[in-house]
């Protein structure tokens, strides 16, 4: 009896159905699970002035006050009420008396005071939002200057990052525009500046984003061109010492350009960091714990230094990290839209080392719900309420950019935990009878406390049959001409399954009324996704 072989590419849009699941073929295949807040189901939106926030700390909440700033559209205080509404209550569209670009915030939560900075001027606006916070309207700005305020005359931080962090009345500074041997800082109070010395500096700074951890009382400053990460202790008092990690020795790359650090849950010695094109995890114990070592290196204790430049979906961007759920912190890092990749945001899979991220712009897709797309995302933000009640800010530069999205606590910031998609449906070219089926290329990664099951129809979805993917082939037990295929997906909120390959995942359908071992053909078409 003759064999009648049909193979198809499985295609985005051969989705007949789905459920919270995405589809995204972009050189490289990409099947998983969509995060719960989309574009679709905001609980509030709002879109005013600051909104446009291009860097990752653009966003600062001080109690119900929201304190931004936004890339050509200034800066604003917004508060957020009980019911999860929005009022915009101050704006400044030019900080700086003129038109620019602001990227970088700091915020003296006691003295209710902004410092504003963009990476095109040597100024930082001053706001005192005291009377606004105690109720009134007013809000007191002051430009300052190199020669009004004795400020480090420097361009601020870069032009998608945030360049001013706040430790105590120090005000931590990174340069746009010369190199500094030193990280730079100055007094808010007293008006004295300072560049503190870096023990294991191998390269000056320039262009950067830096960052102020509570938890730890550490500045971390990323520089982008010369790949180092420089950490400042006690950078509250009048001696701080910032240390040098060499981490380009360890295969990171040598520009800092991806933005955020995740100190880990356990150990705040143990840190995520963003490397050139890379996500790595490494140990910082001995760079920081005197007496240093001449230069000593961090240890990679995780992630990879794979090039994630070899990964279709970061041809454009630099990834961007984040690990600020309250209830999960490093053990759910996100990854934020950066340049027009990853803009619909994902996660990183720490027990199979690679991000599980997807961008809407290219190639062909399938999303069961329209995701929140930015080319620039900002991490979401937790606030709460006078009420207590909590709500996530999602907001971000371009696409669904320039407005606020507000989601209830439960919503905002994890995963769904099932999705489902069918595809379909596929006949063999003479209309027969399938009875058998192989699909190849799929290659699952199934983290801990995950599953995935696979089901196979000939009859439309009739009736379904398990299907096990070892590259074997499946026999139906029914007679049917309409093939479909079935994924179903379980997780936790933040984990769940993911198919990504670079090869086309290919259907084969056989006719065959004397069941043979299937050999390898050379000759059988690829049917492009025709049905």
């Amino acid at each position: 009896m003759a064999i009648s072989i049909d193979t198809f590419k499985l295609r985005p849009s051969d989705v007949i159905s789905s459920r919270n699941a995405i589809f995204a073929d972009l050189y490289k295949n990409m099947i998983t699970t969509e995060f719960k807040a989309r574009d679709d189901n905001p609980y509030q939106q709002f879109a005013g002035y600051g909104d446009a926030v291009i860097s990752q700390g653009g966003i600062i909440i001080d109690e119900q006050f929201i304190l931004s700033v936004g890339w050509g559209d200034g800066f604003a205080i917004k508060k957020i009420a009980n019911d999860g509404t929005i009022a915009q209550l101050f704006y400044d569209y030019k900080p700086m008396n003129d038109y620019a670009y602001y990227n970088s915030i700091a915020v003296d939560k006691e003295r209710s005071i902004a410092y504003i900075g963009n990476h095109a001027n040597d100024n930082i606006a001053k706001y005192d939002y005291s009377d606004l916070k105690a109720g009134g309207s007013e809000v007191v700005k002051e430009v300052m200057t190199e020669e009004s305020h004795n400020l480090p005359s420097d361009e601020i931080g870069h032009s998608y990052y945030n360049g001013l962090a706040l430790a105590g009345d120090w005000l931590y500074i990174i340069s746009d525009d010369r190199e500094s041997t030193g990280q730079m800082r100055w007094n808010t109070q007293t008006q004295v500046k300072e560049e503190i010395s870096v023990i294991n500096k191998r390269n000056n700074g320039r262009y950067g984003n830096c960052k102020y951890s509570k938890r730890t009382n550490r500045i971390y400053s990323t520089w982008h061109s010369n790949g180092e990460i420089w950490i400042t202790v006690d950078p509250e008092t009048d001696t701080p010492i910032t240390y040098n990690l060499r981490i380009e020795s360890l295969g990171l790359g040598n520009d800092m350009r991806g933005d955020g650090i995740v100190e880990d849950n356990e150990n705040p010695n143990h840190i995520w960091v963003v490397g050139y094109h890379r996500i790595a995890k490494i140990d910082i114990t001995a760079c920081i714990t005197e007496p240093v070592e001449l230069n000593v290196v961090p240890t990679l204790i995780g992630g990879s230094t794979q090039d994630l430049r070899n990964i279709p979906y970061w041809i454009n961007g630099y990834p961007r990290i984040n690990g600020g759920h309250p209830e999960y912190g490093s053990d759910f890092i996100t990854i934020q839209a950066d340049r027009g990749w990853a803009e619909c945001s994902g996660w990183y899979d720490q027990e199979h080392n690679m991000p599980v991220a997807v961008s809407q712009r290219y190639g062909d897709f399938h999303f069961s719900h329209d995701p929140l797309t930015y080319d620039y995302a900002c991490p979401p933000i937790l606030i709460t309420t006078e009420n207590g009640t909590k709500y996530w800010i999602y907001t971000g530069y371009a696409w669904d950019g320039g407005r606020f999205h507000i989601y209830p606590q439960d919503i905002g910031y994890v995963l769904e935990t099932d999705s489902e998609l069918v595809l379909g449906d596929y006949t063999l070219s003479d209309g027969g009878n399938i009875q058998f089926a192989e699909i190849d290329n799929l290659m699952d990664y199934i983290p801990s406390e995950c599953s995935i099951q696979y089901y196979v129809s000939n009859n439309a979805g009739e009736t379904w049959e398990s299907y096990v993917n070892d590259n074997q082939l499946h026999r139906f037990s029914s007679v049917g001409n309409q093939f479909r295929f079935k994924i179903m997906m379980s997780g936790t909120p933040i984990k769940c399954p993911h198919i990504q390959t670079y090869e086309n995942i290919t259907v084969s359908l056989f006719e065959n009324t004397e069941f043979r071992p299937r050999t390898r053909r050379t000759s059988t078409r690829l049917r492009g996704g025709s049905k």
